[in-house]
C-alpha cells in the first residue's frame, strides 16, 4: 500500500483494519450523527475510522473532541497526503463523486466502496459516471435505497460488484432515555426536525400545523435549517405569512446533536410529538432518534421509512400529501395519553432490538469486510 503500510495491520496480536469516510459537507444532519457513531463505535469490531469533510457548514462542534479522527477541507494534494500518511486498507466515499477522480489519480491500492445515501434527482443522475472509477463495493442503509439506486447505475456495477445494506444505527447511551427535560409550556408540542429544502418537505408540516391549529392546546415547533442558504430560509419566512399556526410556532434553527434528546423529551413529557413530513429517505435518522427517546411519531409512508416505522406498533405512517390525514392522526394521538406512551416505548424497544450501535456496528463491520476480503 501506499506509503508502505500493508493493508491489514496488526495491534496487540489482533488483525485491525483502517477505514477513511469521506463526505461533501459537515452539517448538523443524519449522515454527520452517524459518522461520529461509527468513530466511537467501530473501534470495537477491529475497525479504527476516520471522517473527511470537504467543506464544513457548521456541523464541526459535534466533532470537536475528536481531533486526529476527522479532517476538513484539503486539496486534492492534502487528500493524497492524508491517505499515504495514515495507509487506508478502504476508503468510503458518501456522495462525493469528484472524490473518486483523486483516488484514480493517486497511488491508492486499498479497497473504494462508495456509500449511496442521496435520493435527489440530481445526485441520481450522475451514478452512471461510477462506471468510469475503480470501485469494490457499493453500501446503502436500507433495502428501499438498494432498489433506488438500481436504474441509475451502470450494468457493469450492478452485475459486477456487491451492494450491500448497512443500517444506521443512533448512540443508546446519548439518545436511549429520557433526558429529564421538562417544558415551560403548558401546551402539547408537535415537532418537525429537518433541513429546509424540498425533500424535507416543510410546507406539508405547515398546512398540517394549521388545521391543528383549531386546538387551543399545542404549539409548534420547527428544528433545523440553519445552514440552508438564505434563499432556503427566505422562503421559509414567505410560507408562514397568512398562515395561523404562525402565531404559535417557534422555529429553532440549529440545535446541536447533543441536545437533541433533551429537546426529544421535552416534547414528549408535554404530551406532545414528532411529525415529520419528508418525500423520500433513505433511511431517517431523525425518526429513529425520536423513536429512541420515546417521543411518539408520525411520519410519512415514503422511502425507508417504513422499515424503520412499523406502523401503529412503533409510530403512525400517514400517505404523503395527505393532509387531512396526518392530522387526524395527530389529533387523535394528541388526545390519547396510554396510546403515546405505548407508542413510545414500543418505539424505544424497536431501536434497542434492530438498531443499537453494537448490532449495526457488527453488520456495518461485516459489510466492510466482505468487500475489502474479495480479490
Amino acid at each position: 500500500m501506499a506509503g508502505g503500510v500493508r493493508p491489514l495491520w496488526w495491534e496487540n496480536d489482533v488483525v485491525v483494519m483502517r477505514c477513511l469516510f469521506v463526505y461533501r459537507y459537515c452539517t448538523m444532519g443524519g449522515v454527520e450523527t452517524g459518522l461520529r457513531f461509527r468513530i466511537e463505535s467501530l473501534p470495537s469490531q477491529e475497525i479504527e475510522a476516520h471522517v473527511l469533510f470537504l467543506r464544513d457548514y457548521g456541523g464541526s462542534p459535534t466533532f470537536a473532541d475528536l481531533d486526529g479522527r476527522v479532517f476538513f477541507g484539503p486539496s486534492e494534494g492534502g487528500f493524497v497526503e492524508l491517505i499515504r500518511r495514515y495507509g487506508y486498507d478502504v476508503i468510503s466515499v458518501i456522495d462525493s463523486f469528484d472524490v473518486l477522480e483523486w483516488i484514480d489519480r493517486s497511488d491508492y491500492t486499498g479497497k473504494v466502496i462508495v456509500e449511496l445515501r442521496s435520493t435527489y434527482k440530481h445526485t441520481l443522475v450522475h451514478l452512471k459516471r461510477l462506471g468510469d472509477h475503480r470501485l469494490d463495493g457499493i453500501l446503502v442503509p436500507s433495502r428501499f435505497q438498494a432498489e433506488n439506486i438500481k436504474p441509475y447505475l451502470p450494468r457493469s456495477l450492478r452485475d459486477g460488484i456487491p451492494c450491500r445494506v448497512a443500517h444506521n444505527f443512533v448512540d443508546l447511551e446519548h439518545f436511549g432515555h429520557d433526558a429529564g427535560a421538562r417544558p415551560s409550556t403548558s401546551r402539547k408540542i408537535v415537532c418537525w426536525v429537518g433541513r429546509m429544502d424540498p425533500l424535507k418537505n416543510w410546507p406539508e408540516f405547515l398546512k398540517i400545523a394549521d388545521r391543528l391549529c383549531e386546538r387551543q392546546d399545542v404549539e409548534f415547533w420547527m428544528v433545523g435549517g440553519g445552514g440552508s442558504d438564505e434563499e432556503a430560509r427566505n422562503d421559509f419566512r414567505k410560507g408562514l405569512a397568512g398562515l395561523r399556526v404562525s402565531a404559535r410556532l417557534r422555529w429553532w434553527p440549529i440545535v446541536p446533536n447533543p441536545k437533541m434528546p433533551a429537546l426529544y423529551s421535552l416534547v414528549a413529557n408535554s404530551g406532545g410529538l414528532v411529525l415529520l413530513t419528508t418525500q423520500c429517505e433513505s433511511f431517517g435518522f431523525a425518526a429513529l432518534e425520536a423513536m429512541a427517546c420515546r417521543c411518539p411519531l408520525i411520519a410519512p409512508r415514503v422511502g425507508a421509512l417504513p422499515e424503520v416505522v412499523e406502523h401503529e406498533r412503533s409510530g403512525l405512517l400517514y400517505e404523503l400529501g395527505n393532509v387531512e390525514q396526518a392530522a387526524g392522526f395527530a389529533g387523535d394521538l394528541l388526545d390519547d395519553a396510554t396510546r403515546r406512551g405505548r407508542l413510545g416505548e414500543s418505539a424505544a424497544a424497536t431501536v434497542r432490538e434492530r438498531f443499537s450501535p453494537e448490532r449495526c456496528a457488527a453488520g456495518f463491520a461485516a459489510a466492510i469486510r466482505e468487500i475489502a476480503q474479495r480479490a
